[in-house]
């Protein structure tokens, strides 16, 4: 996350996939890797991680909520 947010895309990048290959249900890891993909103007794979997410926990949870809202252009909350 402090990678992605100090604008070492690569890097966080390259965090967010190993943490999923270690824990592959982090809700956290799926919406920041969908915030990253946001950022780089990749929707479709910020879309994949979001169906993630609903499948993890649904729409009403904070981290679908979150990342719907990036998707949507919708600034975020912190």
């Amino acid at each position: 996350y402090s990678k992605r947010k100090l604008g070492d895309m690569d890097s966080g990048m390259a965090y967010y996939t190993k943490a999923l290959a270690l824990e592959p249900d982090n809700l956290y890891t799926h919406e920041y890797l969908g915030e990253l993909y946001v950022e780089l103007g990749n929707v479709n794979e910020a879309k994949v991680h979001l169906a993630k997410l609903e499948t993890l926990c649904g729409t009403t949870c904070e981290q679908y909520q979150d990342l719907s809202k990036a998707i949507a252009g919708q600034p975020e909350v912190n």
